[in-house]
């Protein structure tokens, strides 16, 4: 008989610690695993697990805090790191600890702004993932001048807008990111490169950092592979010399309102200071935000005698250079017809 209430407590008390387990890691269970939109929670500086486990239950992120608290100090995972993160509903209690202990900060949507992206290329991705207005950026960037006190590379221009400036890089912005704020981070980069790497070639060179920008800007439309650059550079710089027009087809297409495939002979007429079929010497402003590389071609020219380049038709984007036109006629032929 005795032995009978032994194994009837003994199934009682297994039961209890079977079930309180259960609940136990129900309440570490994501609290919807349907929801998966992002919140942003910040962990302050000095803020202890057990302060962070009450926020955490209050903005609905976990099931119940005290569980989340004894898991942690079990576990020994109370070394939460201060910063902000990035958590949703459908994550559980264990992967929003791991993300605060291994201090995987959330730095923003991430922004790849490649070499080669006009302003409102720039505009549009900043604004489909929800970092700015897009109206407002543009509005911004063609206020160059509100810039000209913070970046001294920016004075003297022409141009009416920050196009060039604005540095092809990776970026994380928060979303609903001032306009400024994004402006700023760009120009901050290229402030970079410009000092570290750009002002001690201008020393050496007869362009000005406006020039060798827009000539970079250039070279970065009509350069697909990184040996051609200082040659088609080089092009470019000898038709300047010889009092030629640089001819680039690119900036015709920058001023097309809807760009083609391949440009028209009549839209080599359309009236533009940008239209270097049309205008001597450079354009008033450059037609892209262009890499480095792109601009210390511009200040770096290959030492040729050659005046014009052709892009073959072949799918390699190999470029053909000669230094007399019946040779240019002849590969055209050859390579694009």
């Amino acid at each position: 008989m005795k032995c009978n209430i032994f194994r009837v407590l003994t199934l009682i008390l297994l039961s209890i610690v079977f079930f309180t387990g259960c609940v136990f890691r129900a309440d570490l269970s994501p609290v919807d695993s349907t929801d998966s939109n992002m919140q942003l929670f910040e962990v302050e500086n000095g803020s202890n697990v057990k302060t962070v486990s009450k926020q955490l239950e209050s903005e609905g992120l976990i099931r119940n805090g005290k569980d989340f608290l004894r898991y942690a100090k079990k576990n020994n995972l109370t070394n939460i790191k201060a910063g902000k993160y990035h958590f949703s509903k459908s994550m559980s209690s264990q992967e929003i600890l791991d993300n605060m202990v291994n201090g995987k900060i959330y730095l923003g949507e991430k922004i790849i702004v490649p070499e080669g992206f006009e302003i409102g290329q720039i505009a549009e991705r900043l604004a489909k993932s929800g970092i700015v207005d897009k109206d407002k950026f543009l509005e911004l960037a063609s206020q160059p001048k509100l810039f000209e006190e913070q970046y001294s590379f920016l004075r003297g221009m022409t141009q009416k807008n920050l196009e060039g400036y604005l540095y092809p890089n990776t970026y994380f912005f928060e979303k609903n990111t001032s306009e400024e704020e994004v402006i700023i981070a760009m120009l901050d980069e290229f402030d970079k490169v410009y000092r570290m790497e750009l002002q001690p070639l201008l020393k050496d060179s007869e362009f000005t950092i406006h020039q060798a920008v827009i000539l970079g800007s250039i070279i970065e439309k009509e350069v697909a592979l990184e040996k051609d650059r200082p040659l088609v550079s080089s092009v470019f710089h000898n038709r300047l010399k010889k009092g030629m027009r640089l001819q680039s087809d690119a900036t015709v297409q920058y001023v097309l309102i809807e760009r083609k495939d391949k440009v028209l002979y009549k839209d080599l007429k359309i009236e533009s200071p940008y239209n270097t079929y049309r205008v001597k010497g450079l354009p008033i402003g450059a037609i892209c935000n262009p890499g480095k590389s792109s601009v210390i071609a511009a200040l770096k020219p290959a030492d040729t005698d050659y005046l014009f380049f052709l892009t073959k038709n072949d799918g390699s984007k190999e470029q053909v250079y000669t230094k007399v036109y019946e040779e240019h006629l002849e590969n055209k032929k050859k390579y694009l017809d």
